[in-house]
């Protein structure tokens, strides 16, 4: 006894996968992903060279400065003792 079927064919097998000529990110990722390609630890880095840079000034002792009124300051200037001013 001979079956026939009345179904097509399957689908050919879908073809293999070649590999990308771009390097991989790993993990699954899509190629087209727009994340940088960039480790975990590096995002802890830079906030690492944030906070340092934010906080290292004032750890280095600043000269010392006297504070003046601007009433004080015209004074002094009229008087001729202001030689060098530097405004922070």
């Amino acid at each position: 006894m001979t079956l026939v079927s009345k179904l097509p064919p399957p689908p050919p097998p879908a073809p293999k996968r070649t590999k990308s000529k771009q390097p991989s990110s790993g993990g699954g990722k899509t190629p087209n992903s727009t994340r940088p390609n960039m480790p975990r630890w590096a995002v802890w880095v830079l906030v690492a060279i944030a906070i340092g840079l934010i906080a290292a000034p004032r750890l280095w002792p600043t000269t010392t400065a006297t504070k003046v009124t601007y009433t004080e300051f015209l004074d002094l200037v009229t008087q001729g003792k202001v030689d060098n001013v530097t405004i922070n």
